[in-house]
């Protein structure tokens, strides 16, 4: 049995579709990334970004198989961000409209 490959099987209007999906994921971030302020060739490191999901829902699934009640937190302030739009949050905004009393 040989095996062939998808974009030269009867199933390869799937795996063009497939290519070219990827590839319009990756145009759309390197579109996008001027106005983050992040570089465009950071877009082709999509695919092992999808890779790395891929992983923590395994993880995820193992966890709850093996222990459904367990829940692996965050510590909240542990990653900072750095505000790129010069806005504050909704809640900030709310907090600053409140009297003082």
């Amino acid at each position: 049995m040989t095996v062939t490959p998808i974009f030269r099987s009867r199933r390869a209007p799937v795996g063009w579709l497939l290519a070219l999906g990827y590839a319009a994921a990756v145009a759309l971030h390197a579109a996008a990334a001027p106005r983050a302020r992040l570089p465009a060739w950071l877009a082709l490191l999509l695919p092992f970004y999808w890779v790395l999901h891929w992983a923590a829902h395994l993880l995820a699934l193992s966890d709850l198989v093996r222990d459904p009640t367990h829940w692996r937190k965050t510590e909240h302030g542990a990653a900072q961000r750095r505000n790129t739009l010069g806005t504050q949050p909704i809640w900030a905004q709310q907090v600053a409209r409140t009297p003082a009393e």
